[in-house]
């Protein structure tokens, strides 16, 4: 049986991103989260797949959410 993880960082406020960018900078995380997600798909907003998914993630399928 196959299962859905989900992997998600916010703010204490819920920020999950300002102006493009991590709201912070924590390189452990980062590297947890490449591990991790290794050879698996990854779903995301447009804006996310634009701004660094095309360079960061090419091991990865990249789903991307859009309103269109």
């Amino acid at each position: 049986m196959k299962s859905i993880v989900g992997i998600m960082a916010a703010t204490k406020e819920g920020v999950i991103g300002y102006k493009n960018e991590l709201p912070w900078d924590y390189p452990d995380e980062l590297e947890h989260f490449k591990n991790t997600t290794q050879n698996h798909p990854i779903i995301m907003g447009c804006k996310t797949y634009h701004a660094t998914a095309k360079e960061l993630f090419k091991s990865r399928q990249a789903i991307v959410l859009s309103r269109n």
